[in-house]
């Protein structure tokens, strides 16, 4: 099973799997894969999901597992949606910004990430909540909150702060107030 708190201490990596170049953006449509260093430097570690069966399900809810691996293959394949299911077809293409909600969907069983809360396990780390593969709809057929995820990146001012972390910039109303104080100076 896979919980939330090793992100905190192995930083997560979105890299491409299909042959663009390092750095460049992740896309609306495009297939990533969603992994973790897990402590080595020369060993990463894959997010996958395969279809549930019997013998394998998530510990608790018995949905679609999530599980860590060290093979890229097609088990590992994530997509980017957008949330507005309306805009969807508009943003194909387009580079995932940070900080906002979208949608990771896996590409082999077409079945949402999610985290349905109410589930939750004992780790290493203490209680974490379950992560599971399944699209949790609303009675209109659009995703609940559940499946909702957010890319955050680093802030390159700190070592462990995240630029969702950072605070926001002084509105133009409070820097001219701060200039007519420090001008009194």
């Amino acid at each position: 099973c896979i919980g939330l708190s090793p992100f905190l201490f192995f930083p997560p990596c979105l890299s491409s799997v299909e042959g663009n170049a390092m750095g460049e953006p992740v896309r609306y449509g495009q297939n990533f894969g969603l992994g973790a260093t897990g402590g080595f430097d020369d060993k990463m570690l894959f997010l996958a999901s395969d279809h549930r069966t019997f013998e394998r399900s998530a510990q608790k809810s018995h949905l679609q597992q999530v599980f860590l691996t060290d093979e890229l293959s097609y088990l590992t394949f994530w997509q980017a949606t957008y949330l507005d299911p309306q805009l969807r077809l508009e943003y194909e293409g387009f580079p995932v910004s940070a900080n906002s909600k979208l949608l990771i969907t896996h590409c082999h069983t077409n079945r949402g990430l999610a985290v349905p809360r109410n589930y939750w396990i004992r780790t290493y780390f203490g209680k974490d909540y379950e992560v599971n593969c399944h699209t949790y709809l609303d009675s209109h057929k659009a995703e609940e909150d559940k499946n909702y995820w957010i890319i955050v990146t680093g802030n390159p001012s700190h070592e462990d702060a995240t630029m969702y972390d950072r605070p926001k910039p002084p509105s133009e109303a409070t820097r001219e107030q701060e200039k007519e104080f420090y001008a009194g100076t």
